[in-house]
């Protein structure tokens, strides 16, 4: 599975004055860890072609996506990979979400990472 634009969620784009700056959310409809952080480099990619800087989230499902901010104040949750390349370029910044956490915050989607 590669990176493809149906998969994207939101797209807003800041930093404008400085080259733009995208910031993705992907839904990849996969439990395969390394699935999604190819999808998430291929984001990155893909908006880097417009925008200086490019930062996407991925969550491996809908039901993830879904329950990203139970509470409404911006906290996004159940994401699996946070992949992006800052104004000042360079190499992709690759965070993992963590099993830790996904399963603490009791995210529905059934992605469990590096379990």
């Amino acid at each position: 599975m590669t990176f493809d634009e149906s998969m994207v969620r939101s797209v807003a784009v800041d930093k404008e004055a400085k080259g733009g700056q995208a910031n993705v959310a992907v839904v990849a409809e996969s439990t395969d860890v390394q699935v999604l952080q190819e999808v998430g480099l291929g984001c990155v990619d893909h908006y880097l072609q417009e925008q200086k800087a490019a930062f996407c989230h991925v969550w491996g499902s809908e039901l993830d996506y879904a329950a990203r901010d139970p509470q409404g104040i911006g906290d996004l949750m159940c994401w699996v990979y946070f992949i992006g390349v800052p104004l000042a370029g360079g190499e992709p910044i690759v965070t993992e979400g963590g099993a830790v956490g996904y399963t603490v915050s009791a995210c529905p989607g059934g992605v469990l990472p590096y379990v």
